[in-house]
């Protein structure tokens, strides 16, 4: 697992489900031991819906800290959905059992967190130095615990209203 910072405690924050057309946004932060491999952490669009669900109890298990934010419909209507994005992240980093000391974002713009330095991570720029999904490093997994979580949500919503239909 490869740092930005060395000897630097860094959560990856990502969030998941902003591109939706209804339903919460998510985000998860996560801490990883140093030195940490697995080979399933890469970008989630090109894991199955199997490897998927096969990681996060993985990176639940080996994770230092992890957590998932959410931020509900009717908060994404009352104040967006780009800053409820961040909000979702703000809240994943407030739960995590151990404080980051520097949170690598996986995007191009992030409001700051108290009292804790960032870097944002655009994924087109930084595709070689193995940083953002994609690249198996401490940016990349909390992509993982957002999306299923995410995906998680609308298989109940499907179960429950029988899809969104909001074609109707």
């Amino acid at each position: 697992m490869q740092y930005l910072n060395s000897g630097v405690v860094e959560a990856g924050c990502d969030e998941a489900g902003r591109g939706c057309l209804a339903g919460p946004v998510y985000a998860a932060a996560v801490i990883l031991p140093p030195n940490y491999k697995n080979d399933l952490l890469n970008d989630s669009k090109q894991l199955s819906e199997h490897q998927r669900d096969a990681l996060r109890p993985i990176i639940e298990r080996d994770a230092l800290a992890w957590c998932v934010g959410v931020v509900s419909p009717e908060e994404i209507d009352h104040i967006n959905i780009l800053k409820a994005s961040f909000l979702a992240m703000h809240r994943a980093i407030k739960g995590l059992k151990i404080e980051p000391q520097h949170l690598l974002i996986d995007g191009n713009r992030f409001t700051p967190y108290p009292g804790i330095p960032h870097t944002c991570i655009v994924k087109a720029l930084h595709c070689h130095t193995a940083i953002g999904d994609g690249g198996g490093t401490s940016s990349a997994q909390p992509h993982h615990m957002a999306a299923r979580k995410g995906s998680w949500s609308e298989e109940q919503l499907e179960k429950r209203d029988g899809g969104y239909m909001v074609w109707r």
